[in-house]
């Protein structure tokens, strides 16, 4: 089960640059509006020292690390959602994501095109979300067309999914975004199957210059593409010292997967199994039973019991064994709630 998250902003404020960067990649990143002109998409692991000091104290032979796709879409400009420009073409490829990266421009530069001729972050974010709202308002007008020709036959759920679907157009009609607590259980499940852009959690990323890299008053996640660009393409060892050099944290992908997990309350267990030693992003909160479909349906159709050992207790005895030998491997059931770092071996029978 891997994160996906999709790359929004207008044109030129960086996107295939930062996605270059997050991927390792080499997509065109040109200083001319719709450079972009298809979803390019990039699979990265999810760095992670406790995974590889667990596989160290297990035997593990190999390794799973966690997984985030990176969706790059074509920027999107005012008028997007009725076909100007390129973005709304790919916001399909984004339906699907668990959360929107957007990032947004800081930077002035006279040899990067502005789509709007001058630099403002504010007025950027709502060109965007604007668009947003406009392709989901076009989503739920043509369902709730359709609806309305099954509703007037007297169908029940019909007349109910008719009575949500005006309640959200009247929403997304007045540009404002629907906020998923004041819908019930049920309308959430509905409203989820629609796949609306606007109800996605959002990173915002603010792509600053190489002059600003050390402000720390930014109200969003501030990133140097350019720069972090320039240092992955180095080794090692030059990156290390440069970053030091400019006074730098933790590069970009990193700090980025931190706050996305963050925005979506994940955390991480793992799964120890025939020398296999792998890492599994899960919603704070899962239940087991719940985790053990994340991994497979037969796991949680078949679900017996979940031995679950904390990391920590593997450290402090150096072994799985011995924090079992020292009595704390813990039998839980179905509604067992996973925690950070939990290490589990799922019992279950088919």
């Amino acid at each position: 089960m891997g994160l996906s998250i999709g790359i929004a902003g207008l044109p030129n404020v960086g996107k295939s640059t930062l996605f270059n960067t997050l991927t390792m990649s080499n997509v065109a990143a040109s200083n001319y509006p719709f450079c972009t002109t298809k979803p390019n998409v990039g699979v990265v692991e999810v760095p992670d020292e406790d995974l590889e000091r667990l596989s160290k104290a297990v035997g593990g032979l190999e390794l799973t690390y966690a997984t985030i796709k990176f969706v790059d879409l074509a920027g999107l400009i005012e008028g997007s959602s009725h076909g100007e420009g390129l973005g709304n073409q790919f916001l399909a490829e984004v339906r699907t994501a668990d959360a929107i990266l957007h990032l947004v421009r800081a930077f002035g530069d006279p040899n990067i095109a502005h789509p709007y001729s001058d630099v403002d972050p504010a007025r950027d974010i709502g060109v965007v979300e604007l668009e947003l709202i406009l392709s989901d308002l076009e989503i739920i007008t043509r369902r709730l067309e359709k609806i309305r020709r099954v509703a007037k036959g007297g169908d029940t759920k019909a007349v109910e999914e008719l009575k949500l679907l005006e309640r959200l157009k009247s929403i997304l009609d007045e540009g404002k975004t629907p906020q998923l607590e004041e819908f019930s259980a049920e309308e959430q499940k509905l409203i989820k199957v629609y796949q609306l852009l606007v109800t996605k959690p959002v990173l915002y990323v603010v792509n600053i210059s190489e002059e600003d890299i050390n402000k720390k008053d930014f109200p969003h996640l501030p990133i140097c593409a350019k720069l972090e660009r320039e240092l992955s393409e180095l080794s090692p060892q030059e990156r290390e010292s440069f970053r030091k050099e400019l006074g730098l944290g933790e590069s970009a992908l990193p700090r980025i997967i931190k706050s996305s997990y963050a925005l979506l309350g994940l955390v991480t267990f793992y799964t120890v199994e025939a020398r296999k030693v792998r890492a599994w992003p899960i919603q704070r909160g899962t239940s087991a039973l719940e985790a053990a479909g994340s991994i497979h349906s037969d796991i949680q159709r078949g679900f017996i019991r979940a031995e679950v050992t904390g990391f920590g207790d593997i450290m402090k005895y150096g072994s799985l064994h011995g924090a079992k030998e020292a009595g704390l491997t813990k039998i839980e059931g179905k509604g067992y709630q996973i925690r950070d770092k939990d290490v589990i071996y799922f019992r279950f029978s088919v």
